[in-house]
């Protein structure tokens, strides 16, 4: 069973629009979706780099937990991704990954999980309607939870 969500009420919470959308081409979206599909029933996740905003490369990975409820990167597989990207001079800018069957909205598992790694966008894929993927894109600054939006850019 999925964990509820976080919920941040306080007044100095961040809300929607605070934060600026990450920039992501469309055949990007596209490939996260498909990666994520793929990887069905198991959630799915993987890397995107860029510079500032814009992600340049995205990069799906192996969820080494091979689970329907979290996911964790293979630590090796990481390891040359990190740096292969800093030898392109590209940053860590988001981490997606899947949500199977409940909706795009961070766990607590997430949440946890993201204090490493505050600075970077997360973006979740849900397939609880299967003929209709969602991808939404949060920060995660605390336990306070942003949806940013992305925009997508057309090639």
């Amino acid at each position: 069973m999925a964990e509820a969500p976080l919920q941040t009420e306080s007044p100095e919470s961040l809300r929607p629009g605070d934060l600026p959308p990450i920039r992501l081409r469309e055949a990007d979206r596209e490939r996260i979706l498909s990666h994520c599909r793929e990887g069905l029933p198991y959630e799915a996740c993987g890397l995107l780099f860029g510079n500032g905003r814009e992600a340049i490369h995205v990069v799906p990975m192996r969820n080494a937990a091979r689970s329907t409820t979290f996911f964790s990167l293979d630590p090796q597989e990481q390891l040359q991704v990190m740096e292969d990207a800093r030898e392109a001079k590209l940053d860590l800018i988001g981490i997606f990954h899947s949500h199977p069957v409940t909706r795009p909205y961070p766990s607590r598992t997430d949440v946890e999980f993201a204090g490493f790694w505050e600075e970077c966008w997360f973006l979740i894929a849900s397939f609880r309607r299967e003929d209709e993927p969602e991808l939404c894109c949060y920060r995660i600054i605390g336990d306070q939870i942003v949806e940013t939006g992305m925009e997508v850019i057309a090639e």
